[in-house]
């Protein structure tokens, strides 16, 4: 299925001010042989400053109306599998009610990590870019996917798809001998470097004033639907049947300050804060803070004195439900901030009761990856793992990490032909002596999408809610 809106296509964006900087054919004629170099190869850039260039350039047209006050960012390769699920399955419902309503402009970046043939399908709807057909060249590619590495994306096959949409394939396949477009491709791979992308799709949902909210994977429209929603809005939202935190951490380049703010559906439950150091150990907790009326909540973090260069994970938490626990990254090189604005959120539809701990699945187990829930009783000294997983053939790994970073224990094991798993883990003997938060992670090979992690706090070898 090709998705062709009758949208108005703008020209690349060139920069966004914000006030907040962050951070076929039945028959063809003409048969065209292209003799292209060997492929560039994908190289990563120094380290450099994030600012929205860094999301916005070196990408597609913009699809939809430019100024709609919403940019969708999706970083992606055009023979990823789960790309192509996005493209299918989720990006119609997007451009229905968000694009075509002039909410939502849509900017496609390159980010090339399966193949050669990843690379020259970019160079190819690029140089279609060129006559102005970039989004009828980009649907042909995904509604044309058969797999990954599987020669799909063969020179042939690039240039019958050109000859398809009516391009003109002489100027087009000059493009491609040529790799006119190469340095944009590069740069913005260099773009998903900075900013950490570790798989494809990667999206950045990004406000008019500047706010960014991250998500992963080909995720269910209902997820995009929140997101979106609640950047239309000035601050995040809660209505009373939804739980959940909000939490944005912003700053300006070269400063020590970074300030948090947040929202919580739980408003008579101090919020705890803590501080992450890019190598994983705990850097630091603040003293609570006890929430607004309306479930509003802030705090400043000084930086000078976090020596470590990389991304720093700032979390808050009431109590240990994983629904009220929310992870931002800042970045700090030499005790001084990058420009940051960033954006995460679990609020979620109201599911838990006074004695569970639960976070649940979706309804719609088409969702792409792994997902794992612990229903945690106060006082006990045992938890239950429930997991689901879309790849029901291979083992799942289960791992328990200690309070101080220390592997504790792996297990493994297997889900039915659901795609669903359980294990019980015990808390108690001498392995669980430290008082702390403990992290149970479920692995399935490499792909982030398949590993999804829970914490629980222990005190003296039992369960604390």
């Amino acid at each position: 299925m090709i998705h062709a809106p009758s949208l108005a296509i703008g020209a690349i964006i060139a920069s966004i001010t914000i006030t907040v900087v962050m951070f076929g054919l039945n028959s063809i004629t003409d048969e065209i042989g292209l003799s292209m170099e060997p492929t560039p190869k994908i190289q990563g850039a120094e380290p450099a400053k994030i600012t929205m260039d860094t999301f916005v350039s070196n990408g597609s047209p913009v699809l939809g109306d430019s100024n709609a006050p919403i940019t969708l960012v999706e970083f992606g390769d055009y023979q990823c599998h789960y790309c192509h699920v996005f493209f299918d399955s989720i990006e119609g419902d997007i451009i229905k009610n968000y694009v075509e309503t002039g909410k939502v402009k849509i900017i496609f970046k390159d980010y090339n990590i399966i193949g050669e043939d990843s690379v020259k399908a970019s160079q190819g709807a690029h140089c279609a870019n060129d006559q102005g057909l970039f989004w009828e060249y980009h649907n042909i590619l995904y509604s044309s996917w058969t797999g990954e590495n599987n020669g799909w994306a063969s020179e042939t096959n690039l240039t019958n798809f050109a000859q398809e949409i009516g391009l003109d394939t002489n100027e087009w396949s000059e493009c491609m001998i040529q790799q006119k477009h190469s340095q944009t491709i590069l740069s913005s791979n260099d773009d998903a470097k900075l900013l950490e992308i570790t798989g494809t799709p990667a999206f950045f949902v990004i406000s008019e004033e500047g706010n960014v909210a991250k998500l992963f994977g080909a995720q269910p429209f209902d997820v995009f639907k929140r997101t979106i929603d609640s950047m239309l809005t000035s601050e995040p939202t809660v209505n009373s049947n939804d739980v959940g935190t909000s939490l944005t951490a912003t700053a300006e380049y070269g400063s020590n300050i970074i300030t948090v703010t947040g929202t919580t559906s739980s408003n008579n439950v101090d919020v705890t804060f803590r501080v992450k150091t890019p190598d994983g150990n705990n850097l630091q907790a603040i003293d609570s803070v006890t929430p607004n009326s309306d479930g509003t909540f802030s705090a400043e973090f000084n930086v000078s004195n976090w020596k470590q260069d990389g991304f720093y994970d700032i979390t808050s938490s009431q109590g240990t439900s994983l629904l009220y626990r929310v992870s931002v990254p800042v970045k700090v090189m030499n005790g001084m901030t990058y420009d940051t604005s960033v954006t995460d959120s679990t609020i979620v539809s109201r599911h838990s009761n006074d004695n569970t701990v639960s976070f649940e699945f979706s309804e719609d187990k088409t969702v792409v990856g792994l997902y794992i829930k612990a229903n945690i009783m106060h006082g006990h000294d045992t938890i239950e793992i429930k997991g689901h997983t879309n790849n029901p053939h291979d083992d799942v790994s289960i791992t328990v990490t200690a309070p101080n970073g220390n592997l504790m224990s792996v297990n493994q094991t297997s889900s039915n032909t659901n795609g669903d798993f359980t294990m019980d883990i015990s808390v108690g003997g001498s392995l669980w002596s430290q008082d702390g938060i403990y992290t149970v992670t479920a692995r399935q090979g490499n792909d982030s999408l398949f590993t999804d992690s829970i914490e629980f706090r222990v005190m003296d070898g039992l369960t604390v809610q």
